[in-house]
């Protein structure tokens, strides 16, 4: 090869090499220099309930505490003495928005299923459980309803979020929830409003936790959800009418008891509570027992 080519060769690679070089070092991104805004936020999060003091509340400490909420006192005070309380509320008609879209997904190849089961969640739960660290309802019909003729007390966290027990079953999961490991882990759902959102108006679009309750035979029912103190609401059936308000701001409560007592159809309810204003809620527990 003659010099002068050999020379202009040289030249072109190392020019190329020059603006190669200095393209990579324009495109190179800088580092961040603080928190992002969400870990701003979360660092003023309050801590959640000491882990000794997340436990079942008894149903003498449920009555006490009812007993000295107007509303829940008013329902006491009819249905004990023999009165009427309000006219039952009705069961779903069909599935939540939630389970309907859950069904929409696209099934992937290799999941391991259990089988469908009573007492376990359906194929489709067990893969949106891998895929979402929300959790899934267990589709209403995946269920066979008990042929028990009684119900005692149903208790659901978030690591055992379904129980069943005579002729009631419930499931219990967060939507929009920050803890993203599975199995869960945390002894909470955490409603974090400022981190992640949904679009969900019966909720107001903010995080809420749902439980997805079966009674087999209609009557009263006391519900109670072991929270963090703050506003807090209750929907019962998704665009239903919210049956419960709770503000315990200030209270010396952690976790709280929201209890609602009310008399609920034969069928499947849908239960959706959420803190109504920005502020994070702490969810413990749920029970709902025959009254």
């Amino acid at each position: 090869m003659k010099p002068a080519i050999i020379l202009c060769l040289v030249t072109f690679i190392v020019s190329t090499g020059n603006v190669i070089a200095s393209d990579i070092e324009h495109d190179v991104l800088p580092a961040a220099t603080g928190d992002a805004p969400e870990d701003v936020e979360l660092k003023k999060l309050p801590p959640p309930a000491r882990k000794e003091n997340i436990r079942r509340p008894t149903r003498a400490e449920l009555d006490g505490e009812c007993r000295k909420a107007p509303e829940c006192a008013k329902q006491m005070r009819a249905l004990q003495g023999g009165g009427k309380g309000e006219k039952p509320l009705p069961a779903a008609t069909g599935e939540s928005p939630e389970e309907i879209e859950f069904k929409k997904l696209p099934q992937p190849a290799n999941v391991n299923r259990p089988p469908r089961s009573e007492a376990a969640p359906s194929p489709l739960n067990t893969f949106m459980s891998r895929l979402n660290p929300i959790g899934t309802a267990h589709a209403a019909t995946g269920y066979t309803p008990p042929t028990t003729t009684t119900s005692t007390a149903l208790y659901l966290t978030p690591t055992n979020n379904f129980v069943k027990n005579g002729l009631m079953n419930a499931y219990m999961y967060g939507m929009g929830v920050l803890d993203y490991s599975y199995p869960r882990k945390s002894d909470y759902y955490l409603l974090y409003p400022y981190y992640v959102s949904t679009n969900t108006s019966y909720a107001e679009n903010k995080p809420y936790v749902m439980m997805r309750l079966y009674v087999g035979k209609t009557a009263r029912y006391r519900i109670n959800y072991s929270a963090s103190p703050g506003p807090t609401k209750l929907r019962h059936q998704s665009y239903g009418p919210i049956i419960e308000n709770w503000d315990y701001t200030g209270k010396n409560c952690n976790p709280c008891n929201h209890q609602v007592i009310r008399e609920l159809s034969a069928g499947y309810h849908y239960l959706y509570l959420w803190g109504s204003n920005n502020q994070s809620r702490y969810v413990y527990s749920a029970s709902v027992e025959p009254y």
